[in-house]
């Protein structure tokens, strides 16, 4: 059985404890039901980014009109995407347009 690291936790617990939801989500939950060892982690939450900048000590803006933050924790960088609904994929790769949601639900 695989363990999150600690790391992960981290990210999760903090938004949590700030009032917000997290989930994990993407690859990493495909690998660990596959059985195999995830080498890059994703979380979902109800936080804003600029939420998640405000939590967290060391983040990179990478891509705040999708909704995403990467935040760094001793050096490995974990990925935080707001809930949202996406619409039109003109580059077959990332969404025209998000609009954020308040549930993961909808998401």
């Amino acid at each position: 059985m695989f363990k999150i690291p600690s790391n992960v936790s981290f990210v999760i617990e903090n938004l949590i404890k700030n009032g917000h939801k997290a989930y994990l989500v993407g690859g990493c939950v495909r690998d660990m039901l596959m059985g195999k060892v995830p080498t890059d982690f994703d979380v979902t939450t109800s936080a804003f980014p600029e939420d998640v900048i405000s939590i967290f000590e060391k983040t990179i803006p990478t891509g705040i009109k999708h909704g995403t933050v990467t935040v760094i924790v001793d050096s490995m960088a974990i990925e935080v995407t707001t809930f949202r609904t996406e619409k039109g994929y003109s580059d077959s790769r990332h969404p025209d347009g998000v609009n954020f949601v308040s549930n993961l639900s909808e998401d």
